[in-house]
């Protein structure tokens, strides 16, 4: 047995229309949800650890259990995401697998290896069509060669690389960080720059023709200046 934590529901952020509101509220509300599956993770690799048939093993041999774990509680700080930020997951992480959000599960995606999947329907539609037009068979041939094809999507659902999934969870959380920093500073930025319209006007034309943010803006300054690169 294990206690929850429970957390209050209602943000204490002021700021209502802020994505701060709108992620502290995502993650109060899903927080013990989350916190029931990681405990219950935990107490079974703490099982696994006392019970003398298994304590023997090897840490290493829990890998993926204690990434699961991480991914869990990236999920529950997140509480939620949105189609866009899965989109900006799938523009931006250049991966081998397309990220697609789950309509059951809160702050959940699935990665699919495209790839693969493509070649498996490419040959199983080849031989659907080859075997129905070609050599007469029966319409059964327009299902039967897409078996090979369901048992990977299947294997691709049941072996899901948790890697992956912890960099897309990570990305997400990295770039809502950032969004909450700048509108918590983007009253005392504009002042600032209001000072200076000309250099003001210069600056968002920058940004909108390099479709930049200046977060964005400032990393790469940032970076060039590490460089040694910046003129």
């Amino acid at each position: 047995k294990y206690n929850i934590m429970r957390v209050k529901k209602d943000s204490s952020v002021s700021d209502h229309g802020s994505i701060l509101y709108a992620w502290d509220t995502a993650a109060r509300k899903y927080f013990e949800h989350f916190d029931i599956q990681i405990k219950n993770y935990k107490i079974g690799l703490q099982k696994n650890f006392l019970n003398p048939l298994t304590s023997f093993k090897d840490v290493a041999l829990y890998h993926q259990t204690f990434k699961m774990i991480d991914t869990l509680v990236q999920r529950q700080i997140l509480g939620d995401i949105s189609k866009q930020e899965v989109k900006d997951v799938n523009q931006s992480m250049g991966s081998r697998y397309c990220f697609t959000k789950s309509r059951a599960q809160p702050a959940t995606m699935f990665a699919w290896d495209t790839k693969t999947l493509s070649a498996f329907w490419g040959f199983s539609a080849f031989y659907a069509l080859y075997g129905k037009f070609v050599k007469r068979y029966s319409i059964v041939w327009l299902i039967m060669p897409f078996a090979p094809t369901w048992l990977y999507i299947f294997y691709n659902y049941m072996n899901q690389p948790q890697q992956d999934l912890e960099n897309a969870y990570q990305f997400i959380l990295t770039k809502r960080a950032a969004t909450a920093e700048y509108q918590k500073n983007k009253a005392k930025v504009e002042s600032v720059l209001n000072k200076f319209p000309t250099e003001k006007t210069e600056l968002t034309n920058y940004l909108k023709s390099h479709d930049m943010t200046l977060y964005e803006l400032e990393a790469e300054v940032y970076d060039k200046v590490a460089r040694g690169a910046l003129r």
